[in-house]
């Protein structure tokens, strides 16, 4: 602006100068004494001034005299090469007649025509024309003009061609001058001038810039000088593109105050587009721009000082387009809005008013207000109000996040506050403290490599630590679901730059799908290592997330899961695999009711059917209560069954006791399913074990109590009832104890203790009760017990009613039975049963002659049988049959040796079994040693030793070897073993 100035006072003194000059020439009239006139002129100056011819005519511009100068030259003789400054090809003064005659000059007009400028700063900033205002001219001015009065009415320019070169700022300019009039005044130093017209700036060139590319400016202008003040009437500028129309007044003084009134200022955007450089349309990826941009404002002040003159602008855009690279095109671009550096025209006290800011693109459209008061430690409030499109967005996010498909996002966005610096705005915890927020999706659709969303809509409300997320609702047809309904209301409090002071809390959460629903509440303490308390309610249709689990595992799904869960824990993220367990299972409660869940796993081939009831998850407890389902075939049934300090054995394995206490119930058990189910389970865990358990043993141990009931249970072609039993296991102990079953017409209980002596060795003690059992049907059901190689007697040689009283205790070495160390005894009895074709009788029969023992058919045979040192022996026991009664007793090796003593009437075996014999014997008048009184007995004896059998009449002596025998053994053995020692207790009261 300095320059400016300082170039419009130049001008204005060298057209004054000028005129003084060729007045002065004109006076003298005569080609002799313009020459003197000019050699004088030039003498005070360093320059030339030429003219070629000079005339005076009192007619030709009549009323007033006028001189006529052809060729005026202006030359500087500073420069190395003569340098023009001013040339003209004709310059008429126009001088008052009358005054003239009466030898006055009063100059009435000047006309400048066809005239040449050239003014040049170098680099030092000294000015060509600096040769006209030297100090000896400086001086002789002085003295000769002391008293100079001169009053030019009017100056006219016409065709001046004025050219600006600034050799430092590279700066260049053409200016033709046209039709341009100026009035002047100078008195004494007092310079007085107005200046009205209009003017042509071409050739412009400035550095590197696209200055060069601006074919023309037109420059209209009226301008007033006076008391070194510049009065701008009227300033306009019209060029490609460019509108501007201003007023005011500049003081040349000191800083140089000015008032400056912009009434408009029109830019076409695009067609300024051509002076922006390359590399910044480039950089930036501009492909075009638009709009008209209207400018009005004012500047006062002092233009060159230390504080900048205040600057009030007005600024509004209109039909605005921006295209930048591949975003979306900018249509309709609307702008609105002041600038104001305010009365101390400072940083502080500048202000930033936008009243509208609106755009479009082709489907979407935004509106921003904002208003911004002191740029050091700015004031701002802002509304934004958006509606994007997402559809033409979605280049802009990375598939590896999402595919962004279509959709509506509405976003209205709020802030004020005050910045200490710009830099806060690179601050979370700042934006987050000071803006208020809604964001609402509509009808978005998206999707991940894992994951389709269908029409999402949903609305996002913040506000300082406040968050509510409402009105969510979502189709996800990849998974087959629909998300009906969900909200989540949310509070924070810290900052974000320090984490470990960050809280969250989500007041309350709710997600509810077709058939399912999920909400609760969450608190969450230091994000950096998070302390959490977490409140979940949820009721779960199993089959909407089928989808979610892998098909490898689960093929079909169903049923209803409903849970409360409780959890508590501190989390740290570098160590949170390890930490999952730990928390589910000693900082978690869950409490879950399940209501006709069915699965069918694929790996391993398991299928669980219609289970319900409730499972809860304690503190390293899990409890199960009327339960009910059916596993692969099997219904079963839990109930008030505790599994306690699971986490420190199975997970953890400690050196703890694993307890799982509980009434376990079936409905039907077929062998060969269970079987298969166990091998099932028995091949997975045995993988998984021989993983674990190949760098850890198991340290735990167990214990399993309860009470196992059914309604039946089938093996082969055997079936049982009405089971039930306590039992009490451990890793070292099994305990069965009141295991009850109905079987082959009629029923046991029986007591087990299985015990684990040492890696290889086992002890077994059994007691067992049997009343009315088919022995027959045993026989049959379970195929004559071939597996266990028993060949002497099958189903269709026996027949009766089997009851028993027995105690046992066996020996297992690995899975051997130690028959040698095998002992039982008690109470046999068989009612209404037979015998028939039983080897040892049939080999008696040969011997004896008596056919009936072929087929033996009796009421009632008690006996009490005990097994001691690999054998069985029967002690005196009395067989009434149809055919005849027997006594007898014995024994049989669990090899293919026996020995059996009977004792026989010859009347039954001559006669049979007459009435007078059966008289007799219902007597019972026994003799002492055990015959029926009245009848004959006979002694015979069976035997088989070393594969040698013998069958014939019995002798006394071996009659008395087997007595002692069997009484001996008997005694050694009621020394060693003492049943009723053996605890069955199971310790389970229910």
């Amino acid at each position: 602006m300095n320059r400016i100035l300082k170039f419009l006072k130049r001008f204005f003194a060298i057209i004054i100068s000028l005129c003084i000059v060729l007045i002065l020439i004109a006076e003298m009239a005569e080609d002799t004494i313009v020459r003197t006139a000019l050699t004088q002129v030039n003498n005070s100056i360093d320059a030339d001034i030429k003219v070629e011819d000079v005339s005076f005519s009192l007619l030709k511009k009549f009323p007033y005299a006028t001189v006529e100068f052809k060729n005026v030259l202006l030359q500087s003789n500073t420069s190395p090469n003569t340098d023009t400054l001013i040339s003209s090809d004709k310059i008429y003064v126009s001088l008052n007649t009358i005054a003239l005659i009466k030898g006055n000059l009063e100059t009435e007009k000047v006309e400048l025509k066809n005239g040449y400028f050239n003014y040049q700063l170098d680099k030092n900033g000294t000015c060509n024309f600096d040769c006209l205002f030297s100090s000896n001219q400086d001086s002789v001015s002085s003295q000769n003009n002391s008293s100079l009065h001169l009053d030019l009415k009017k100056v006219s320019l016409n065709n001046i061609r004025l050219f600006y070169f600034n050799s430092n700022s590279l700066f260049q300019a053409e200016i033709l001058i046209d039709k341009t009039e100026i009035q002047g005044k100078i008195l004494n130093n007092s310079y007085q001038a107005e200046i009205e017209g209009n003017a042509l700036l071409s050739d412009c060139k400035f550095e590197d810039s696209n200055l060069h590319k601006m074919e023309n400016a037109k420059i209209t202008y009226n301008i007033a000088y006076a008391n070194d003040i510049l009065q701008l009437n009227a300033i306009n500028l019209i060029s490609n593109g460019i509108n501007l129309q201003a007023q005011g007044k500049i003081e040349l003084k000191n800083k140089i105050p000015a008032e400056i009134h912009i009434s408009h200022c029109n830019l076409e955007l695009n067609k300024l587009q051509k002076y922006i450089p390359k590399e910044i349309i480039s950089n930036y990826k501009i492909n075009q721009f638009n709009g008209l941009l209207a400018v009005s404002g004012s500047i006062n002040g002092k233009l060159i000082d230390s504080i900048p003159p205040r600057i009030k602008a007005n600024l509004q855009l209109t039909d605005g387009l921006l295209e930048k690279g591949d975003y979306p095109l900018l249509k309709n671009l609307n702008f609105k809005g002041q600038i104001d550096n305010g009365e101390e025209a400072l940083a502080e006290s500048t202000q930033l008013i936008c009243e509208q800011l609106h755009f479009e693109t082709e489907k979407s459209s935004g509106d921003i207000t904002f208003e911004l008061t002191n740029l050091n430690e700015p004031i701002y409030n802002f509304d934004s109000n958006l509606q994007i499109n997402l559809e033409e967005i979605k280049n802009f996010i990375p598939d590896s996040l999402m595919n962004l498909e279509a959709g509506i996002s509405k976003l209205k966005i709020l802030g004020n506050g005050k910045l200490n610096s710009f830099k806060e705005l690179e601050n979370t915890d700042y934006i987050l403290q000071n803006i208020n927020a809604r964001v609402d999706l509509i009808n978005v659709k998206t999707s991940t490599a894992k994951l389709h969303l269908d029409s999402l809509n949903a609305s996002f409300n913040y506000a300082p630590n406040k968050i509510i997320i409402s009105d969510i609702k979502t189709q996800i047809p990849s998974h087959n679901l629909n998300l009906n309904k969900a909200n989540i209301t949310a509070e924070f409090n810290g900052e974000f730059s320090d984490l470990s002071k960050m809280s969250a809390k989500i007041d309350s959460f709710y997600f509810e799908t077709s058939q399912s629903s999920f909400s609760g509440k969450m608190q969450v303490h230091n994000i950096n290592y998070p302390e959490y308390s977490l409140y979940l309610k949820t009721n779960l249709n199993l089959n909407e997330f089928q989808s979610f689990m892998p098909d490898s595992i689960i093929s079909n799904i169903h049923g209803n899961i409903s849970t409360q869960i409780n959890s508590e824990a501190k989390i740290n993220p570098d160590s949170i695999a390890r930490q999952i367990t730990n928390i589910i299972c000693k900082n978690t409660q869950i409490k879950s009711n399940c209501r006709n869940v069915s699965v069918d796993l694929n790996n391993p081939k398991i299928k669980l059917s219609n289970f319900s009831g409730q499972i809860d998850m304690l503190t390293d407890t899990i409890k199960i209560m009327n339960t009910k389902g059916e596993l692969s075939g099997i219904n079963f049934k839990i109930d008030s069954t505790q599994i306690k300090n699971y986490y420190n054995t199975l997970i953890t394995n400690q050196k703890q006791e694993l307890s799982i206490d509980g009434l376990f119930h079936f409905k039907h058990i077929n062998y060969q399913k269970i079987d298969s189910l166990l091998a099932i389970f028995t091949s997975n865990t045995d993988s998984l074990t021989n993983k674990s358990e190949s760098t850890n043993t198991t340290q735990y141990t167990y214990r399993l109590k309860g009470k196992l009931s059914g309604e039946s249970f089938s093996y082969k072609k055997a079936n049982f009832t009405n089971i039930s039993s306590l039992f009490n296991i451990s890793d070292s102990t099994i305990l069965l104890d009141k295991f009850r079953f109905n079987a082959f017409e009629g029923n046991m209980n029986n007591s087990l203790r299985y015990k684990v002596v040492s890696n290889n060795k086992k002890t077994i003690d059994l007691y067992n009760q049997t009343n009315d059992l088919d022995i027959a049907m045993l026989m049959k059901d379970f195929d004559n017990f071939k597996e266990y190689d028993q060949a002497y007697v099958k189903s269709e040689q026996i027949s009766g009613k089997l009851s028993s009283d027995l105690h046992g205790q066996f020996l297992l070495l690995g899975d051997s039975l130690v028959n040698d160390s095998t002992m039982l005894k008690g109470d046999l009895k068989l009612e209404n049963g037979g015998l028939f074709n039983f080897k040892p009788a049939m080999e008696l029969s040969k011997s004896t002659n008596i056919e009936e023992l072929d087929n033996l058919q009796f009421k009632t045979i008690e006996s009490k049988v005990f097994v001691y040192k690999n054998a069985v022996y029967i002690p005196q026991t009395e067989i009434k049959s149809n055919a005849m009664d027997i006594s007898a007793y014995g024994m049989q090796t669990f090899g293919d040796d026996y020995e059996y003593h009977l004792r026989i009437y010859l009347g039954e075996i001559l006669h049979g079994k007459t009435k007078r014999i059966r008289e007799k014997q219902q007597k019972q008048e026994n003799k002492p040693d055990g015959g029926t009184s009245g009848l004959t007995s006979l002694f015979v004896v069976s035997k088989c030793e070393d594969g040698k059998t013998h069958s014939g009449l019995d002798t006394k002596k071996g009659r008395m070897k087997m007595k002692t025998k069997i009484k001996l053994q008997q005694v050694v053995l009621d020394l060693i073993f003492h049943p009723k020692l053996v605890n069955f207790d199971t310790e389970q009261k229910k």
